[in-house]
């Protein structure tokens, strides 16, 4: 094991020197990430309060709340974190609101927990300086299970978190590669030109008039810069040149997720980690001491996690990548690792199966719900979203995930693979349109009985030529939706049909 250590020791993450500037770092994106959170989690809770058919609002709600806020100010900063670890996950699963960012979200919670979380522009910092002789004792005891942290453990913690995260990046890259648009380049284009991902589809699908071709090009580029980082990463920072790819490729992804896509929380969480991870003065020094070193963590809660990590591996690939025969042939070994990894999900170890077909189809088919003749902040006429605040935050989440993950994302997923799209809408997921007219009925303040039109449109935006007809929009069915006292009285479909 110490070998191991020293490998890592003597590889990766050799730049982090001074513990007190980590330390101060890490807990100035506590704060931040911890108020975009619980924004995130009061958009979901009051989201909550306008559909009570749907779900309910309880003690647990606010527990999860309470515990954010605590996190964010620096108050009982480890016991707020380690719950968050390991309650966050089970929060996002009863909204229906689990996605990618909550794993991603525990990596964040992991850095907090072992790597100084609260020692600096919190509460508690301010207490165990200035306070009373109880007050600081009972803050000793909560940081005591979580020793001291030199920077050998630093290290360790960094290197561990960047390992989950290469480790999904390259499982995600296992899909993609058997994915059609990712497998001729136009991955990219076709994502930009999309308006339910896209927050600017409408200047890159004008683009398309310009030059059909710059856009291609740049997409074509886009995947084999993103196939690289994700096929590589891991290796590649243990050079200088290949950390500057890692470190600018994987910071221009980012804010590219942020400003031009829409992915709720995702890209703030990952700035977070990667200014954690590769923000320092002195990152890419040139390093001339080649004398090998022993990486001594001082701290056994963080060797013996980064061991277990590392160890978890294996079982994860195994269950990421499709390896169907060997499958068949050891289902209880595969049921039992597809548990242990599904409970390993809060942790940060995840398979993203994102940016292929199935999202890149998600702008072809929407549903314009109308009410006394205007359209409802839900799907735009392009279909592309809307909602009923500014999104200051750059969510693009219709105001919650809960109207975005689990509505609107699930509709236009499970609706594109009918082979009658229509009759699939009246049949099935009916249900979907239901919340998102008792939401507006009650966000709205309607009373009484309330006539939604709706009309469920499609285009050939996901289409691999490149055109300007594809996202020419084609009505197919019509119907209406009757709300009354804030419950669905009746539905009347094939209006004007």
């Amino acid at each position: 094991m110490q070998k191991l250590l020293n490998f890592i020791g003597n590889n990766f993450f050799k730049t982090v020197e001074d513990a007190d500037f980590e330390f101060r770092k890490l807990n100035i994106i506590r704060i931040i990430l911890g108020v975009v959170m619980l924004v995130r989690t009061i958009e979901i809770i009051y989201t909550k309060t306008f559909i009570p058919d749907y779900y309910t609002v309880d003690f647990f709600d606010y527990f999860i709340l309470t515990l954010l806020f605590l996190f964010t100010i620096g108050l009982f900063t480890p016991v707020a974190s380690v719950l968050l670890l390991f309650l966050y996950w089970e929060f996002d699963t009863i909204s229906q609101t689990f996605t990618l960012g909550s794993s991603i979200w525990g990596l964040f919670l992991t850095l907090s927990i072992f790597c100084g979380g609260g020692k600096n522009f919190s509460i508690d910092s301010y207490l165990l300086n200035h306070a009373q002789s109880y007050l600081k004792k009972i803050l000793d005891i909560i940081y005591l299970p979580f020793g001291s942290t030199g920077i050998d453990d630093i290290r360790l913690v960094y290197f561990t978190v960047f390992f989950i995260y290469g480790a999904d990046s390259l499982a995600a890259l296992t899909h993609h590669l058997v994915d059609v648009y990712w497998y001729y380049g136009q991955t990219v284009q076709i994502m930009m030109t999309n308006s339910y991902l896209s927050r600017y589809y409408d200047f890159f699908r004008a683009s398309i008039n310009i030059h059909p071709k710059i856009l291609f090009f740049f997409s074509v580029f886009s995947v084999l810069g993103q196939t690289i980082f994700q096929l590589l990463m891991i290796p590649l920072i243990a050079n200088r040149i290949g950390r500057k790819f890692v470190v600018f490729w994987g910071l221009g992804f980012f804010l590219s997720s942020l400003f031009l896509l829409q992915l709720g929380a995702l890209a703030h969480i990952e700035i977070g980690i990667w200014f954690i991870l590769f923000f320092r003065k002195n990152e890419f020094k040139r390093i001339v001491n080649t004398q090998k070193t022993t990486l001594r963590s001082s701290n056994l809660i963080v060797k013996y996690y980064s061991i277990a990590v590392l160890a978890l591996s294996l079982p994860f690939f195994y269950n990421s990548f499709e390896f169907n025969k060997l499958r068949r042939k050891s289902h209880p070994v595969n049921s039992a690792i597809y548990y242990t990894m599904e409970f390993c999900n809060r942790f940060g170890y995840i398979c993203p199966v994102v940016f292929n077909s199935n999202d890149l189809m998600m702008g072809d088919n929407w549903v314009e719900v109308y009410k006394n003749g205007k359209l409802i902040p839900f799907s735009g006429q392009n279909g592309n979203r809307l909602g009923y605040l500014p999104d200051y935050l750059s969510f693009g989440n219709h105001g919650a995930d809960n109207l975005y993950f689990a509505n609107t994302l699930v509709l236009r997923r499970r609706i594109y693979f009918a082979k009658n799209r229509y009759q699939k809408l009246k049949d099935e997921l009916m249900t979907f349109l239901d919340r998102r007219t008792i939401y507006d009925y009650n966000r709205t303040g309607e009373t009484g009985k309330v006539i939604y039109e709706a009309f469920l449109y499609h285009n050939e935006a996901s289409h691999y030529k490149i055109e300007k007809s594809k996202f020419e929009k084609k009505l197919e069915g019509r119907f209406t939706i009757t709300v009354n006292d804030g419950k669905v009285e009746r539905y009347n479909f094939d209006v004007n049909k």
